[in-house]
């Protein structure tokens, strides 16, 4: 599929459950990466699956503090009141490590250009240009990002947050399981918060409810569709305990189609 209009970008549902890869104009192919990349031996996915989250979800505010966390220092103060793409192409840290969470999620190779301050889109065939991320299209890669991952537009009027309104505890649990695994703020964290949500017990608790997959083939599912699926049982859940209330207590308001709730 291919997007060409990307002053608002919203990616098909069925595309993402499918995993089918989604061309989007002027930047690249973007994919939901399979669970089996990011468990990998090379811990390096990992990394880059989380920072990748980091980029797209989290305020300026707080991307500052993890930010550091990944380069091991404070950043220079001029840096403090830059946004979140000019913090990261000023350390060459934080460059390589988004270039591997652009490797993730976009099929092209992708390389950094310092001439042209951007991250340049490659055909890992003939070597073609296909697109950029740059200041201009990084809200674009933002939004695409998140919805890859299962989170979507948290902001739906496009204008970033006050990052003085949000702090580390307003982080999506998945950012904040991986910097208590950098040993970074975790005093700052409630470990029964942070600890609920993260893929790592998602798969266990998917593979334990008797929902059709297991350790073995779990890891063949993106990180989309594991969200999609814990999402739906979930709901399923829900829809169960509401019948057996409703079968033994009975009511007027029960809705015989809550499992079939669109959440998408």
């Amino acid at each position: 599929m291919r997007i060409t209009d990307t002053a608002k970008i919203k990616l098909p549902y069925g595309y993402l459950l499918s995993n089918t890869p989604i061309c989007i104009r002027g930047i690249g192919t973007a994919i939901s990466p399979k669970l089996k990349v990011l468990y990998a031996e090379n811990a390096d996915n990992w990394q880059a699956y989380i920072f990748a989250q980091a980029v797209a979800t989290s305020s300026s505010l707080s991307f500052i503090k993890i930010a550091e966390a990944f380069i091991g220092q404070p950043l220079p103060s001029e840096l403090k009141h830059s946004g979140k793409f000019d913090i990261i192409t000023q350390n060459p840290v934080l460059r390589d490590v988004l270039v591997e969470a652009l490797s993730l999620f976009f099929t092209e190779k992708v390389v950094y250009d310092d001439s042209f301050s951007a991250f340049i889109f490659f055909n890992p065939k003939s070597s073609d240009v296909i697109g950029c991320l740059n200041s201009d299209t990084f809200d674009i890669y933002c939004s695409v990002i998140s919805q890859l991952m299962h989170i979507g537009d948290k902001d739906e009027s496009g204008k970033e947050e006050n990052p003085l309104e949000r702090d580390l505890s307003a982080l999506p649990p998945e950012v904040i399981h991986a910097l208590e695994m950098f040993d970074k703020y975790s005093k700052q964290t409630e470990p029964s918060s942070s600890s609920t949500y993260n893929l790592d017990n998602i798969i266990s608790k998917m593979c334990a409810a008797n929902s059709g997959y297991n350790l073995l083939t779990i890891y063949d599912l993106t990180i989309f569709q594991l969200y999609d699926q814990f999402q739906a049982y979930s709901q399923n859940r829900l829809s169960a305990l509401s019948e057996r209330s409703f079968s033994i207590w009975g009511g007027e308001d029960f809705d015989y189609e809550l499992w079939l709730k669109n959440n998408n």
